[in-house]
């Protein structure tokens, strides 16, 4: 949902813990960076199937979790990062994806530099990707 006023954009979303403001009774919502990242970590947890109607909206990042653990898979995750998020958040203007492998909690931390479109301020944003059985 995006909202004008006085020339500037202000980005919201539903906050998805559904919880409601404890005066109105409204559903809480994110905004601008926060409503961002929280739409980009759904976009990179999202599996295959798991959108209704709309099965190409899928990174399918945690298949590559059970890889063999290394830079080749990190590669491989940050291509599919950077995929997603071009094509499915429009909000966001992409600077980098790095994904570093992290041997001894067997997990990758993602880190994600972005800018929100028409904004100057880089926003970076770390994701920890685990397999779980």
């Amino acid at each position: 949902m995006t909202t004008t006023n006085r020339n500037t954009r202000i980005y919201s979303d539903f906050d998805l813990d559904f919880k409601p403001h404890p005066l109105t009774g409204d559903l809480l919502m994110k905004y601008d960076a926060e409503s961002i990242k929280r739409a980009i970590k759904q976009l990179v947890l999202l599996n295959a199937g798991e959108k209704p109607f709309h099965p190409e909206i899928a990174g399918s990042i945690r298949e590559m979790l059970f890889e063999p653990m290394g830079r080749n898979t990190a590669i491989g995750i940050e291509s599919r990062v950077e995929f997603l998020i071009k094509q499915f958040e429009p909000r966001a203007d992409l600077e980098s994806v790095v994904a570093e492998p992290d041997y001894l909690k067997n997990e990758y931390e993602v880190t994600i530099r972005f800018k929100i479109v028409n904004q100057l301020d880089p926003i970076e944003q770390r994701i920890f990707l685990q397999r779980v059985r």
